[in-house]
């Protein structure tokens, strides 16, 4: 009987170490983490969004461009080869509600 309390005390205590290397383990695992989001946080909020290139526009030439395409202009017709092998383009929905949305998988 008393081999078998020995037993169950060392066991008890190896699984009380198992259980506190593995809460360390996972302590280091969140503390990284959530450093590596302050760093992250921190240099994308530093950098700005500057890209580092320059241009030899001047400042007026760039606000006079136009932004993108006007509310209410049409869109600019283009075609894709359909996944039938057939052309399609957008003029072919003209007056129609249309949702177009261009992805590519790897």
């Amino acid at each position: 009987m008393m081999a078998r309390k020995k037993s169950t005390r060392s066991s008890n205590k190896k699984r009380t170490k198992r259980r506190r290397a593995n809460a360390q383990r996972s302590g280091l695992f969140w503390g990284f983490g959530i450093l590596a989001a302050i760093v992250g946080v921190l240099f994308f909020a530093f950098s700005g969004g500057r890209s580092g290139s320059t241009t030899n526009q001047s400042e007026a030439e760039v606000v006079d461009l136009p932004v993108g395409p006007q509310i209410g202009s049409l869109a600019p017709d283009f075609s894709l080869n359909t996944a039938r092998g057939s052309k399609a383009g957008l003029s072919d929905f003209r007056g129609k509600p249309i949702a177009i949305m261009f992805f590519h998988s790897w």
